[in-house]
């Protein structure tokens, strides 16, 4: 069966808009050693032709968000994998917005900049083609920050949500942001203790440690980057059977769940 989440948040508009993508000087100096050559910086899309790198294919992302009560901040890490699909001296992420505190493949610091619209990553030695690699990116994003229209995040009362349709996972996290290179995903979501953090996927652990609880997701097949969803909040959560023995969760913030159920648990045969 299918697994599908509502998540009732406060709705933002979001447009997508293509820009031109121009890498500094110093990143197009770097990464000549060793032999390889740089990944292409776009798919060819021609709608969103800033999109992609053409260097490498992923399997697997982790997303690690841990948000701050505090400071309304979110302390992020990615860990990606992927393999080459070239000789690679250089290659690219998609990223727009979030701070970069660090860079690491293969467990080895790796030099990076952020240019543009892209994260460009130079390795201290070639990644040669049909090789496996582990990408770390280690961030801060603010979800108050970044301005329509290029914010996926939605910032809630309690936390906030992400809405990542068409071209903005990468203003939420590193990624190669383009619906045909689909991957498997693994979140882990930690909040404090009485909110609820929500990703896609099913629901494999919770734990609670020192007034913070890590709620931890995983999707049964491969997804495009666009359809990520993770939220934080106040919420009721009801899990359900659909249309077509289709599972539907609902994310729904407490104080409006008694008003908003009439019309969630209405099915569609």
């Amino acid at each position: 069966m299918r697994n599908r989440t509502r998540v009732t948040a406060p709705a933002a508009a979001l447009l997508g808009t293509a820009a031109a993508l121009t890498l500094s000087p110093t990143a197009r100096a770097q990464g000549s050693h060793g032999g390889g050559t740089p990944g292409g910086d776009s798919l060819g899309d021609p709608v969103y032709p800033v999109l992609g790198n053409t260097g490498y294919r992923v399997s697997d992302y982790l997303l690690d968000f841990t948000y701050r009560a505090d400071t309304q901040l979110v302390d992020a890490s990615v860990t990606i994998t992927a393999r080459a699909t070239q000789d690679l001296s250089r290659f690219s992420l998609d990223l727009l917005g979030p701070v970069v505190q660090g860079v690491w493949l293969d467990h080895h610091k790796a030099t990076f900049e952020q240019a543009a619209e892209k994260l460009v990553v130079t390795p201290a030695a070639c990644v040669r083609k049909h090789r496996k690699f582990v990408i770390r990116v280690d961030y801060v994003a603010d979800p108050r920050k970044i301005k329509p229209p290029y914010n996926g995040w939605v910032p809630t009362p309690e936390g906030f949500a992400v809405a990542c349709q068409p071209d903005l996972a990468r203003t939420v996290f590193p990624c190669n942001d383009h619906p045909s290179d689909k991957a498997n995903f693994t979140f882990k979501v930690t909040v404090p203790e009485g909110l609820q953090g929500v990703a896609t996927g099913s629901l494999v652990s919770t734990r609670t440690v020192d007034g913070m609880t890590t709620f931890a997701y995983r999707s049964r097949d491969p997804i495009a980057t666009e359809v990520v969803q993770v939220t934080v909040g106040d919420y009721r959560i009801v899990e359900r059977q659909g249309p077509s023995g289709m599972r539907l969760r609902d994310v729904v913030p407490t104080a409006r769940a008694a008003a908003l159920e009439p019309a969630l648990s209405h099915r569609v045969n």
